[in-house]
């Protein structure tokens, strides 16, 4: 299924309220789950297009699970950005941030902010409305998602919150 079907579900008042409240749960996870992705496929791609030092990023070694490895080696799948993507951790803005900032010798969400704040229509498709981010509904988004993950809150958001989560998020991607 897709995310649209499942928040539309999720909008059904037919819809029991025990199934409402794990898709509650799973799309929350699910955003963020899917930010992380991006930024880590992006970070992959940036450095084997750009043959980039990885020394620039870590010290002097990196750490990565056997798990992992063992899929990088199956699937022949051994370059500089799928062994960095495998030793990086993503789950928090915070990372993902200083990571792909120190990666690009930018500070992303500066950027980001800048070039929003400026002119919201630069970025935008022709009679589209301007692509406004909210920064704080992101940090609240992975907030939220880390006290489902850990066990310490429900999901107290309505339909609509959840929507304007989705729908911020992907203006990033």
């Amino acid at each position: 299924m897709r995310i649209r079907q499942l928040l539309d579900l999720l909008n059904n008042r037919d819809t029991p309220p025990v199934i409402k409240k794990s898709l509650k749960r799973f799309l929350v996870i699910s955003l963020i789950s899917t930010f992380e992705f991006y930024f880590k496929n992006m970070a992959s791609k940036y450095v084997d297009s750009n043959n980039v030092d990885l020394t620039q990023l870590f010290r002097d070694e990196i750490c990565i699970k056997l798990s992992d490895l063992d899929i990088i080696l199956k699937d022949n799948m051994i370059t500089k950005g799928n062994i960095l993507i495998s030793s990086v951790k993503f789950s928090d803005l915070h990372q993902i941030n200083n990571f792909i900032s120190k990666l690009l010798e930018i500070d992303l969400f500066e950027y980001l902010y800048t070039e929003n704040t400026k002119d919201k229509c630069k970025m935008m498709i022709r009679n589209a409305p301007p692509i406004d981010i909210n920064y704080k509904d992101l940090f609240d988004a992975y907030d939220l998602r880390n006290k489902v993950v850990h066990g310490l809150s429900d999901i107290p958001y309505s339909y609509t919150h959840i929507l304007k989560l989705w729908d911020n998020a992907m203006k990033y991607i």
